[in-house]
């Protein structure tokens, strides 16, 4: 009798995301693969991949180079994967835009690839944009093999902004063949470890909430199957992602999942106190930074979701860092019941799986 598999893998993918869906049962399983890293990662997703991925599905949720670049070498590399379908929101996508290529979307590099492999791109939404209405049910899309994939985010008003600043975020994203890539962040000298964590108080600071433009255009994913759910939030504003989830459970209800893979690599600018009351899950996955970056994830943000929660649940790691190891600290899990989990020693990816016990 075959055994049901659903799980999540989050690759080492530098400051960035590259997370790969699997689904299916032991004789057959499917696979997603939701963004690609910095480029750098995109040696560490082929060789997770395998020499002969297919993919269900390849989303790109948005153009920042932390998301994209390890996506876009991984494909324009000779070799896997070969992707059933790509959802990735490019210029000619958004509000009042023109189909042809124009303006600073001449060249750009995912849409040329795209274009000139024929891959069937945004053909579940009739070729338009991924994105949610102003109102109703958010739109889901059903994929071979049984997954779900609810559309939680972007709005029409966050294509709207990026359509308006597409020449600088393409070049800040290094998709302009003319303008160099940016290089990725140097290591981080002088780590400390923060003693005497006090989560009441960092989950209680007020911080400034993220507004860039490209950020709010994130494809933010609720994947169902088999009973069991992932919220792949990407980068997205927690005020967009909040207004998603009211179209889908109603205006302030909480939205239960069992994997939150939280936005903007736990970021305190997305990871909002209203946010984490309104998403309850089991495991939080925090896809931040590699040993060296000491960026992300915030305490704030990490802390929030300490404080915001309660019951069996389990903070979830994709780097062994300084900056997360520390919230592995005996009296911090005791005091407040929760537990942690962490890759394997060495590089590898953080493996979740969702489908036990179904």
């Amino acid at each position: 009798m075959s055994e049901p598999v659903f799980r999540l893998h989050v690759l080492p993918a530098g400051i960035g995301d590259a997370l790969v869906v699997e689904y299916g049962d032991d004789q057959t399983t499917r696979r997603l693969l939701v963004d690609g890293g910095v480029g750098s990662a995109a040696e560490a997703v082929h060789g997770f991949l395998g020499a002969d991925a297919a993919l269900e599905l390849l989303v790109v949720t948005h153009i920042d180079n932390d998301h994209i670049a390890g996506a876009l070498r991984l494909l324009e590399a000779s070799g896997p994967p070969t992707p059933a379908q790509v959802w990735f929101n490019a210029y000619r996508h958004l509000p009042e835009s023109k189909l042809e290529s124009m303006g600073p979307v001449e060249g750009e590099r995912l849409t040329t690839h795209i274009v000139e492999q024929g891959y069937p791109w945004n053909t579940a939404f009739e070729s338009g944009a991924v994105m949610i209405g102003a109102a109703g049910p958010p739109p889901e899309r059903r994929l071979d093999g049984g997954i779900r994939l609810t559309v939680l985010s972007p709005g029409h008003d966050e294509l709207v902004d990026l359509r308006t600043k597409w020449a600088p975020v393409v070049q800040e994203g290094g998709l302009d063949p003319a303008v160099p890539p940016p290089p990725e962040p140097p290591p981080v000298a002088g780590l400390e470890r923060m003693g005497g964590l006090d989560v009441a108080t960092l989950s209680a600071n007020t911080t400034p909430e993220d507004t860039t433009v490209a950020n709010g255009s994130t494809i933010a994913l609720l994947a169902k199957w088999a009973d069991r759910s992932c919220l792949l939030a990407g980068d997205a504003h927690p005020k967009v992602l909040l207004r998603g989830i009211d179209q889908l459970v109603g205006s302030g209800k909480v939205l239960d999942v069992d994997v939150f893979k939280l936005p903007h690599h736990g970021s305190k600018a997305n990871v909002t106190r209203e946010l984490v009351r309104r998403v309850r899950a089991s495991v939080y996955v925090f896809s931040s930074n590699g040993a060296g970056n000491s960026r992300h994830p915030d305490d704030e943000a990490v802390a929030r979701v300490i404080a915001a929660t309660s019951g069996d649940r389990t903070l979830a790691f994709n780097y062994r860092n300084e900056r997360t190891l520390k919230w592995d600290d005996e009296s911090l899990r005791t005091t407040h019941g929760y537990t942690t989990m962490y890759p394997p020693a060495g590089e590898g990816p953080l493996s979740i799986d969702l489908g036990s016990g179904l």
